[in-house]
């Protein structure tokens, strides 16, 4: 219905109906806000079940730990007499006494928590009852933490008294506990079997009742504080006759079948264990058997969660809420019923395409670089003008600039950007270099100094210098640069007339030779940066549209396409030759080669328009697609975002969906989405750089489609610009900060249901303390991404953030460290944690950060120095991991991580201590890596470079580095191997000729294979054949006596570098294919011979281009 809706939206909106749009707005923020309520609710839903989870888990891992501190106490314990009476609230009904109560109400006793009980009444005859049985505990037992936030929950009164039962489950289960002396409260077996096998029995009198026992269906007291000769699950009816029925163990138990959750923990076969021991396990039945009583009163059928009562609390709510999307949807009915017949028609045909487009969707293929059309004569006349005028070489006088201002200008999508670009382009490929450096710069749609100044810093010295801050000192920076230079810079969309801006930015230009040239691309000419000279950009020729058209369209198709081009003359037609519309509707029609599919639309009179061909193209992806593309208008105009971030952002609003979650991996998913909006130039790449932790690649959406996606996102999202805030619906769940000034705005802290926060190109951070309120009083948030100042800790309060999936911090540079507290590791939902490389993490609570089972990145250099990191399973990235001796740190860790992919180092290898660590370690599963670092040291442990170095000693460690390396198999896919600081007496298999040759039990994809500070053999080891595509082998800080034998065997080998390697003479055989051979700081008989004309070494070496011998 909601999509239905938008649709209508959409539509009327191409239509530019106004009051229909309006009509149609309430209902749509109606249904939208509905279904995020009840996306939250089931959200909070999965949050407790993976807490419970969560917190199962922490048990088993400490298991031991407590039980190894409670063997003392448990003997004492044991084989004392009773402990202190407890009684419980009321006695029986037959009961005359005023303080006593009915038999159920002293089974339930919910009038207060059974801690705060009082002592029993003598004179009751109800305290031998069952319920007044004395239970063996000598002291209020701890775990009574509140697990029923009732707080802000609509709840009938009456329900209030649940908590009773949780606390009176949590008394039973720890009752047992304390019988057993385990005073920690966690189980503890493994230090009861240790005792229990080396004393006596008679030191554990549990096996057999007392000697003062004469009933034989009776036992004393004490037996009965102990009911161990049977499961109490399993305990018959009691004997009337028997005086101690009244007591604990035989009291009737209100239960109307026997609890599921009686999972023995205690695997005892096989261990060599007193018969006695066998009674330890009645201890835990019970505790469990007591516990899933009071679960039973309360009517919760899963015994597996505390958490139950806020899960039928929060079905409760989401029920209410499904009544009212049903109200909502019978009061705008209606609506959707007007214009049917031409709404149901187009619904038809919709269908229909998508149903053709879902069969081509596979066969996708991504646009290669545009060709630009009838734009020739434009940039010949451009190309004119950039070079007339004065120029004498010389810098420019104090009277006059050195460089002029062109601005070219036009409509949204008529084809300035592709003119500028391919201007850009032919100036690049001039042989004189007239111009020299060339920059191109897409503005943003505020105009900001200081980004541009970096983007130009970046496009000259490869370096976006994002340490520097201050306007001036870029400013100063950028001059240095310029300084003497003629320079061509393009702006490409200027779209903000702010004066002060300008004149900062064209402030530092004025330093290069004259003939120096802006060139401006603009809507207006008033914003064109003062320009001397204005070209207005022309219509393409008819027959040059379609030609254009008609490329997009059918480029690179093998089928005739004679019955195609009459329908694809017709449809251009319509799109008034507007180039973005040839492009966004050709590459459209590319993907759905059926000519039934093209005429109809050649029939639509949508396409009329270039607004309306935008948004039929729009209404051809798919659903999730669609949705995908709405969230970029939460970001600004023209802003610029990393592949993998928009794609974790989309993962975390629950906009990318799975067919089947055990098969399919939601960022392989998202990429499918993105590929498609690529594919469609719904997004284009507009820079790449050089990155180690992403892609590099940044996009943006095209003016035109971004306002399409405003047009179709709706009303739930809004710009703080300039510090303006004006009244905000209640419906807004997506809010950008573009101007932050120093007090953040009271109306965004009160939208309580805000999904998401983020900020774009504010010039000032935001403090430390609205970071604070932020976290306090948005509970909601999903996606946080916020510019920081003074960030040396995370305020605690984010661990209340149950719905947080994508959190992107960037502090102030002058803070390299940021320290977690223990609060974030509540935070079970969190998929991504996003903070500049060079910032180290501290924890507050190592251990809990295991609890952040569905983390899937967490950018730093230095690695989660956390323990027991094989938690994690569903982690992405792991940087570093440095190998330890202690518990939690082992290479074991790795195992099931097999999700990890890109660069991974992992150093300290040597503290692994058997090769069977290694295996356990499965690095050849982690088919997603692609670059890999196995070193033998750590930071602290450089290798010296000195000296001609000698074969070292092959003692048992030596051997053991050999076995461990043989073990670490790397993955298939690598790419890229470094080996560092090994010592071991042989090097592996699977790097030689006398391997394993079984397709995938080597790294067959290897391309690049370094050696660095390896002294554990004079001898190298040998590189086999099979490695194909190896084009780069590096040789640093080795002892090997010679280079691999069989080199020649490596054709793809184009780059080869040795480096400190004293002890090698001579060179093998090179393969022809070597184009770069570095010799650097080795053997000085082998730098001079490679020199010497007619020597051998210099024989080897002759054939390759570039040589550099130092």
């Amino acid at each position: 219905m909601l999509r239905e809706l938008e649709e209508q939206r959409m539509q009327k909106e191409a239509e530019d109906d106004r009051s229909a749009v309006k009509k149609l707005e309430q209902p749509c923020e109606e249904l939208r806000s509905a279904l995020y309520e009840a996306e939250d609710i089931l959200d909070l839903i999965d949050y407790h079940q993976i807490k419970n989870k969560v917190n199962d888990c922490d048990d088993d891992i400490n298991w031991l730990h407590y039980l190894q501190d409670a063997v003392g106490a448990c003997i004492k314990l044991c084989t004392s007499k009773s402990a202190a009476l407890f009684p419980i609230s009321r006695p029986p009904p037959d009961s005359t006494d005023p303080n006593c109560s009915s038999k159920s109400a002293a089974l339930l006793p919910i009038s207060r928590s059974p801690l705060d009980t009082p002592a029993p009444d003598p004179n009751c005859s109800s305290s031998k009852s069952a319920s007044a049985a004395p239970l063996p505990i000598s002291r209020p037992p701890p775990d009574t933490t509140d697990p029923f936030p009732l707080e802000g929950v609509d709840i009938v009164p009456s329900l209030q008294r649940v908590r009773s039962f949780y606390q009176l489950a949590c008394f039973y289960r720890n009752w047992s506990y304390e019988v057993m002396g385990i005073t920690n409260y966690k189980d503890a077996v493994g230090a009861c079997i240790k005792l229990c096998t080396s004393k006596s029995a008679a030191l554990f009198p549990i096996s057999r009742p007392p000697p003062d026992s004469t009933d034989p269906n009776c036992s004393s007291k004490s037996a009965a504080l102990l009911p161990i000769s049977r499961s109490p699950l399993d305990t018959p009816a009691p004997d009337p006759n028997c005086s101690s029925s009244k007591s604990a163990s035989a009291a009737p138990l209100p239960i109307s079948r026997p609890p599921p959750d009686t999972t023995d923990p205690f695997p005892l076969e096989g261990v060599d264990i007193v018969p006695s021991l066998q009674r330890v396990r009645s201890f835990y039945q019970l505790a469990c058997f007591y516990r899933n009583w009071s679960y039973e009163v309360m009517g919760i059928t899963n015994y597996k969660g505390s958490d139950s009562f806020l899960t039928i609390c929060a079905k409760r709510k989401l029920r209410k809420r499904i009544e009212a999307i049903e109200e909502i949807l019978n009061d705008w009915k209606h609506l959707c019923t007007e214009s049917h017949q031409s709404h149901l028609s187009n619904q038809e045909r919709s269908s229909r395409w998508n149903t053709i487009s879902s069969n081509y969707r596979q066969s996708i293929k991504p646009v290669t670089k545009p060709t630009v059309f009838g734009r020739d004569e434009e940039r010949e006349v451009i190309h004119r003008i950039l070079r007339e005028g004065p120029d004498d070489h010389a810098a420019s006088s104090s009277n006059s600039k050195c460089y002029r201002v062109i601005c070219i200008h036009g409509i949204a999508g008529s084809g300035k950007t592709t003119l500028a670009q391919y201007v850009c382009d032919y100036e690049k490929e001039d042989k004189d270099k007239y111009f020299d450096p060339i920059i191109l710069i897409h503005v943003s749609e505020t105009l900001r100094a200081d980004y541009i100044f970096h983007d130009m810093l970046e496009e000259i010295t490869e370096n976006r210098h994002s340490s520097i801050t201050d306007r001036r000192e870029l400013q100063n920076k950028l001059k240095k640069e310029l300084r003497g230079k003629r320079f061509l810079l393009v702006l490409d969309d200027v779209n903000d007339k702010n004066d002060q801006e300008q004149r900062d930015l064209l402030s530092p230009l004025d330093v290069g030779k004259r003939g120096s040239r802006i060139l401006v691309t603009a809507r207006r000419t008033d914003v064109a940066l003062r320009a001397n000279r204005y070209i207005q950009i022309s219509d393409l020729d008819k027959e040059i549209y379609f030609s254009m058209f008609m490329h997009y369209a059918l480029e690179g198709t093998s089928f005739d396409d004679r019955d195609f081009i009459p329908l694809g003359r017709k449809i251009a037609e319509k799109l008034q030759r507007s180039p973005i519309a040839a492009v966004i509707v050709g590459v459209r029609l590319k993907q759905n080669p059926d000519i039934t599919y093209w005429r109809a639309t050649s029939n639509l009179d949508v396409l009329n328009s270039t607004t309306g061909a935008l948004l039929w193209s729009y209404q051809q992806l798919d659903m999730d697609v669609r949705r995908c593309f709405e969230f970029y208008s939460i970001f600004p105009r023209r802003y610029e975002l990393e592949r993998e971030r928009l794609i974790s952002m989309w993962i975390a609003q629950g906009l990318v969906k799975t067919t089947n979650a055990r098969e399919e991996d939601m960022e392989d998913v998202g990429e499918l989405y993105f590929h498609e909006l690529q594919v469609c130039s719904f997004l284009q790449l507009k820079r790449k750089v050089n990155s180690d932790t992403s892609s590099g690649e940044y996009f943006t959406a095209h003016d035109s489609l971004y306002d399409v996606a405003k047009m179709v996102a709706g009303s739930d999202r809004v710009e703080i610009k300039k510090g303006i805030v004006q009244h905000i619906s209640k419906y807004v769940r997506h809010v950008c900060i573009m101007f932050y000034d120093e007090v953040f705005p009271e109306q965004i802290l009160e939208l309580a249901n805000l999904r998401t926060l983020i900020m774009c190109y504010s010039i000032k951070e935001m403090s430390k303390n609205d970071f604070e309120r932020v976290l306090m009083r948005l509970r909601k948030l999903r996606v946080v991404y916020l510019d920081l100042q003074d960030m040396r800790t995370v305020p605690a309060c984010i661990g209340e953030l149950k719905h947080l999936r994508y959190l992107g911090i960037s502090p102030s540079l002058n803070y390299n460290d940021i320290t977690l507290p223990a609060e974030f590791a509540k935070l079970y939902h969190l998929h991504e944690f996003s903070v500049t490389p060079f910032v180290n993490l501290q924890f507050s609570s190592p251990a809990k950060m295991g609890n952040l089972v569905n983390l899937r990145y967490m950018h730093t250099w230095k690695g989660l120095d956390i323990p027991n990191i094989g938690r994690l399973k569903s982690l992405r990235n792991l940087f570093r991991f440095t190998v330890r001796k202690e518990k939690g740190y082992e290479i074991h860790q790795l195992e099931y991580l097999n999700n990890l992919r890109g660069r991974m180092f992992i150093d300290c290898l040597d503290n692994i201590r058997s090769k069977e660590e290694a295996v356990r370690a499965r690095l050849a599963d982690k088919r997603h890596i692609t670059d890999l670092t196995l070193s033998w040291g750590g930071d602290e442990r450089s290798a010296s470079r000195t000296a001609p170095v000698t074969e070292m000693s092959s003692g048992p460690e030596l051997q053991m580095q050999a076995e461990v390396l043989e073990e670490l198999h790397p993955p298939a896919w690598i790419t890229s191997l470094c080996i560092r600081e090994y010592n071991g007496t042989t090097y592996p298999s699977w790097l030689s000729v006398k391997g394993v040759v079984q397709q995938g039990e080597f790294p067959a994809a290897l391309q690049i294979l370094m050696f660095w500070s390896c002294k554990g053999s004079n001898n190298p080891p040998m590189i086999g054949e099979r490695f194909g595509l190896l084009h780069h082998l590096s040789i640093t800080d080795c002892s090997w006596n010679s280079l691999p034998a069989n080199l020649d065997c490596l054709t793809k080998l184009d780059i080869l570098t040795i480096q400190e390697c004293p002890n090698i003479q001579s060179l093998p055989t090179l393969p022809q294919s070597l184009v770069n051979i570095v010799v650097f700081q080795c053997n000085r008989f082998l730098t001079e011979s490679c020199r010497i004309r007619g020597h051998p070494n210099w024989q080897k070496i002759r054939h390759i281009p570039y040589q550099s011998i130092h």
